[in-house]
């Protein structure tokens, strides 16, 4: 498989899993907020963990750190396109607990799960 063709797989597998999480969160935000953050983590971890499960299996000498850069830097642009057209306060989701951790939270399972075989 070339280059371009495993960018754009895992590229693809990013964004099954944000549009996932962002039906998640949208069904979710009318509970408590340390709910719903509670939620968005859990989320995070199980939909990524899964989906990249399977593009593991079906791509096992894939370098996984190579593959968590690029899932990050999809989801970074999936997020910015998201933010910058549909979000009425883009800024109010950039902070270390909506955003930032969450990141981290995907960057490690997907690297973990590349990683361990999960």
């Amino acid at each position: 498989m070339s280059r371009l063709q495993t960018f754009f797989s895992i590229a693809i597998y990013a964004f099954v899993a944000w549009a996932v999480i962002l039906f998640v969160l949208t069904v979710s935000v009318a509970f408590p907020r340390f709910l719903f953050i509670m939620i968005h983590y859990l989320a995070n971890v199980f939909v990524f963990g899964f989906l990249f499960h399977f593009y593991f299996e079906a791509r096992p000498k894939t370098s996984p750190f190579d593959t968590m850069i690029i899932a990050i830097l999809s989801l970074t642009v999936f997020e910015a396109v998201f933010l910058w057209f549909y979000a009425e306060d883009p800024m109010h989701f950039l902070n270390y607990v909506d955003w930032i951790f969450p990141a981290f939270l995907i960057a490690t399972t997907v690297y973990a799960v590349g990683k361990r075989g999960w």
